[in-house]
């Protein structure tokens, strides 16, 4: 019943596009795929035939039979399917028919051909004849790729058609063990479960041999399309050494062309009506635009789209009738070529016709980027029309935008589809001109250079992968895929490389222009450097990439590696650059500033990405991890100001005149210009030590470089021993007094021991 259910909810035109998967092989009625039978298509029709009868007799049996209970959901499921399965069988008596006569039926000669017969007898033969010629051969080679595209897509689909009828023959079987014995044939619902499964495998059956007609149909096509372009290429290659270009083919081409021209003029005439036409008609509407509503807007918006389709069409028009001057200039280059006797005259003309050629191949090149952009709108405005007839909208209006980009669309291909067939035309006239050597050397080279452009074009052109790019469209997700080729990677590594070494640049002149007219530190004007070029290289990623038209979902599975990296091994690195962002935010270490961390003193240079420069001040550079300021304490000796105060201590004997002292200290300091006078230098007496009275000055510097403040305590000691030596007051060094008591006997132990350790100098 569940099946019975799947085929009342679908049309028949759906339940066929259901199960309609081309594909080569039938199989048997029960579960094992077998190869059809090789019969001929004669007895294969005649049964085709019986087939349709019975199939026929059988939906009118049904019919007669099930006359009062034909709406029921069996019936009506079993009536689609009987429906259904007869279509399939006319249409595989059809496909047979078409086969029988595409085996049986004549070939045609190559000779019966009129561009052929137009070529007969001897030379010369007239060279837009083989052209001609050579189209046709081209079209034919056209149809050759959609046969075996075709053949590509069947192969493909014939597997899924397989896998389908295998599970078609398991539900036969799944319904037929349903119920067993007795209980089966009294059980209706299980009856009519296997016969609606086994009616759907004989569909997928019908399909299937359907497909296999279709395929060997294509078969006979792609060989016959490959037999007839061999012959005519032959036939080419008999008269293309004998071509000639005559003064009254010359004339022809140039009239063809000229009538050509005059066409697209008056195209061209009218279009520019309809665009005054346009122009007044928004003029108008922006008259009354102080009262608009929403449908103004729109209409405004059309009117604005139509005038940008007019403009469209006009260039379009234009770069035809420029593309019908330069085929009117290709043809006269191609009759010196053909005719002129003189060899400059002829290379000179090759020549011109090779720039011709890369100026279509630029043209043309242009002409498809441009309309992968409208092609890609047009899907956008293709999907929003859909989704504003599923919410039961008219969409009227996005309809006629839709027709506006269509016209735009057209009139871009016929540029590039003319663009192309004269592209191929002019490459053609010059193999004919290398392979024929009229010019020697140089045809020679420029066979050479044309075979490296065409193998570095293949390269260039040659598609990586493809990239799918999902937006939300009149909320409907719309998939967009791109192709990202060799060139495509090449260029953005080249943009790329072109940005950075501009951002170098300008990021060098700002760090500059710091340094001279703002007087930043050197080293803080560097970080600033750096740091720029970091920021405006994230930003030339992402202009790059969208020029490119390159999405950033393709770099979502490197983001997925990259954070499972991040979550294993690169901690490290991701705490240190977050730390270095918190340190250049905070500015509670800075350039220039005198730190101390983990035993490391000296001045800060540079504050990176992952670790920071400190100079100490024997000039040993260290590079700290940005992490250690975070985590660990840090001191700062030049945070909120430059001086430090130090301390000079120096013991006099006992019995020296403190108060002189202290005097002769002060007056040390005052002497000395780097100590500064606030705060005022102060003496204490600190101690009463072992051997002298100790006497401390403290004194403050300023930190004008590493080595101030030590040459200031050096000279102040040097000023101070020389005033207290001259005041007589002394330092004393350390003393140290023994004193020996022989009043008390010696203790016998300690005599004996000391006679027992005791040896004379001489002794043995």
């Amino acid at each position: 019943m569940a099946l019975a259910a799947l085929v009342l909810a679908l049309p028949p035109s759906q339940v066929r596009a259901q199960v309609a998967i081309p594909g080569m092989v039938a199989q048997d009625r029960d579960t094992k795929p077998t190869e059809t039978p090789s019969r001929s298509l004669d007895d294969q029709l005649q049964e085709a035939r019986a087939q349709l009868a019975q199939a026929r007799q059988t939906r009118d049996e049904f019919a007669s039979r099930r006359q009062g209970d034909i709406r029921t959901p069996f019936a009506t499921g079993k009536r689609r399917l009987l429906d259904w399965l007869i279509d399939l069988q006319g249409e595989k008596v059809k496909r047979l028919e078409d086969l029988m006569m595409l085996q049986n039926g004549p070939k045609p000669a190559v000779e019966d051909d009129p561009l052929v017969k137009a070529l007969e007898g001897g030379p010369p033969y007239s060279a837009v004849k083989i052209d001609a010629l050579r189209d046709g051969i081209d079209g034919l080679k056209e149809n050759l790729s959609a046969a075996e595209a075709s053949m590509r897509a069947n192969q493909t689909e014939l597997q899924n058609l397989r896998d389908q009828l295998k599970a078609k023959a398991a539900a036969v079987r799944m319904a037929g063990d349903h119920m067993p014995g007795m209980a089966r044939e009294s059980d209706t619902a299980a009856k009519e479960e296997e016969e609606q499964a086994k009616l759907l495998r004989q569909a997928v059956e019908a399909e299937l041999v359907i497909t296999t007609l279709d395929q060997e149909a294509l078969r006979l096509r792609a060989a016959a399309l490959t037999a007839r372009i061999r012959d005519l290429t032959a036939t080419v290659a008999r008269v293309l050494p004998g071509q000639s270009l005559s003064v009254d083919d010359l004339a022809a081409q140039r009239q063809r062309l000229h009538m050509e021209q005059d066409k697209l003029a008056a195209e061209a005439a009218e279009i520019s009506k309809r665009y005054v036409r346009h122009r007044s008609q928004l003029d108008r509407l922006g008259d009354k635009h102080r009262m608009a509503g929403e449908e103004t807007n729109w209409r405004a918006a059309l009117l604005n789209l139509a005038l940008k389709t007019d403009n469209a069409t006009l260039k379009g028009l234009d770069d035809l009738q420029v593309l019908a001057g330069l085929s009117g200039d290709s043809w006269e280059r191609r009759y010196v070529v053909l005719s002129s006797a003189d060899a400059d005259q002829r290379r000179a003309a090759l020549a011109a016709l090779r720039e011709l050629r890369q100026k279509l191949a630029d043209w043309r090149n242009l002409s498809h980027t441009r309309q992968e952009a409208l092609r890609t709108e047009i899907r956008e405005q293709r999907m929003r029309i859909s989704s504003l007839a599923s919410d039961g909208q008219g969409g009227g209006q996005e309809t006629r935008r839709l027709g506006l980009l269509l016209q735009q669309a057209a009139i871009d291909e016929r540029v590039e589809l003319a663009a192309t067939r004269l592209e191929r035309q002019v490459s053609r006239w010059l193999a004919d001109a290398d392979n024929a050597g009229g010019d020697g050397f140089a045809g020679r080279l420029a066979r050479l250079r044309d075979w490296c452009i065409g193998v570095l074009t293949k390269i260039w052109q040659q598609e990586l992968f493809v990239a799918e790019d999902v937006s939300e469209v009149g909320g409907q997700r719309v998939s967009v895929q791109y192709g990202i080729t060799v060139g495509k990677s090449i260029g953005v590594v080249a943009l790329f490389a072109l940005g950075y070494w501009l951002a170098s640049r300008l990021a060098r002149l700002v760090q500059n222009l710091l340094v001279r007219r703002f007087k930043v530190n050197s080293q803080l004007a560097s970080v600033i450097r750096r740091w720029s070029v970091i920021i405006l290289c994230l930003a030339l990623v992402v202009v790059v990439l969208n020029l490119a038209r390159i999405p950033l979902s393709v770099f979502a599975f490197l983001g997925g590696a990259l954070a499972i990296g991040v979550g294993f091994g690169a901690q490290t690195i991701i705490k240190n650059f977050i730390s270095g962002l918190i340190v250049l935010l905070e500015r509670q270490v800075r350039i220039g500033d005198i730190v101390e961390l983990n035993g490391v003193i000296g001045h800060v240079t540079a504050v990176d990405l992952r670790a920071t420069t400190v100079r100490g001040f024997n000039g040993v550079e260290a590079l700290i991890p940005n992490a250690n300021f975070i985590e660990n304490q840090v001191v700062n000796w030049t945070y909120s100001n430059q001086t430090i105060r130090h301390e000079l201590k120096v013991g006099v004997a006992y019995g020296t005149d403190l108060r002189r002292a202290e005097a002769l200290f002060l007056a040390a300091a005052a002497a000395h210009p780097n100590v500064l006078r606030d705060p005022a230098p102060e003496v204490f007496f600190e101690d009463f030590g072992d051997s002298a009275l100790m006497i401390v000055l403290l004194y403050w510097v300023e930190l004008e470089n590493p080595m101030s403040p030590r040459r200031v305590g050096s000279d102040l000691r040097h000023d101070v021993y020389q005033r207290l030596a001259s005041a007589g007051i002394a330092i004393p060094f350390p003393q140290r007094e023994v004193r020996v008591n022989f009043a008390e006997p010696e203790p016998e132990a300690v005599r004996g021991a000391n006679k027992r350790h005791w040896r004379p100098a001489h002794a043995k």
